[in-house]
Formats: C-alpha cells, sequence, structure tokens
C-alpha cells in the first residue's frame, strides 16, 4: 500500500467492480466510494488551482484524507469487536457445556443486543 486507500481498492474503485459487494465492509461501501471519488476529483482541481481556491482544495483534500482513513479504520475496528465478540460467545457457552451451544430465543436477542452495543463504540 503506498497511499492512504489499499492498492487492491484502487482497481475495484476504478471499474464497474466498485458495485458489487465482497471487497469492502458492506456497512461503508457506498461511503467509501462517494468519498474515495471525490477525493480523487478534489485532488485533480487542486493541481489547477491557484491563491484562495487552492487553499479550499486543500482543506478540502486534508478532510477527505482522514474521513476515508477514519472510515477504514472503523471498519477493522467493528471486525475487530465482531471476532472479539464472538469468540467471547464462544468461549463462554463451551466453559459452561459440554454440548453444542443452541441459544434460545431470548438468549439470542440477549446476544445480538451485546453484539450492537459492542460495535457502537
Amino acid at each position: 500500500m503506498n497511499g492512504l486507500i489499499p492498492a487492491n481498492h484502487l482497481d475495484i474503485l476504478n471499474s464497474s467492480k466498485r458495485k458489487k459487494s465482497g471487497w469492502v465492509d458492506e456497512s461503508i461501501r457506498k461511503l467509501y466510494i462517494r468519498a474515495a471519488t471525490t477525493l480523487a476529483f478534489r485532488k485533480m482541481e487542486l493541481k489547477g488551482s491557484t491563491g484562495s481556491s487552492r487553499q479550499f482544495y486543500e482543506k478540502d483534500v486534508e478532510y477527505y484524507r482522514t474521513f476515508i482513513q477514519n472510515l477504514l479504520a472503523q471498519s477493522q475496528t467493528e471486525i475487530r469487536y465482531e471476532i472479539e465478540f464472538l469468540q467471547f460467545i464462544l468461549f463462554t457457552n463451551s466453559a459452561k457445556f459440554n454440548k453444542e451451544f443452541i441459544p434460545d430465543s431470548e438468549s439470542f436477542t440477549r446476544m445480538i443486543f451485546c453484539y450492537y452495543i459492542l460495535i457502537s463504540f
């Protein structure tokens, strides 16, 4: 990875593959595409600008870089929380039971609620 956006994402963002799911977290895909596209256009506009418009584009480029960086970091954090939560559930349930754990609807609802609390932070 040379820049902010992973190299494999650049190929996808520059093609119709960006419309397909699976290459990035689906919860951020559309926002990521829009932000990356806007960043590319702002960088192009920055190259030909001078004076106050140059300052505007410099700030806008910095904003979109930070935005994308945070978006990708948030996605990775959520994935980490999901894995930790699932490991916790599996460990807790395997420690309590010597058989496969199949939650009832109330336990399942509690697990989902806890999961959403974890990923919302």
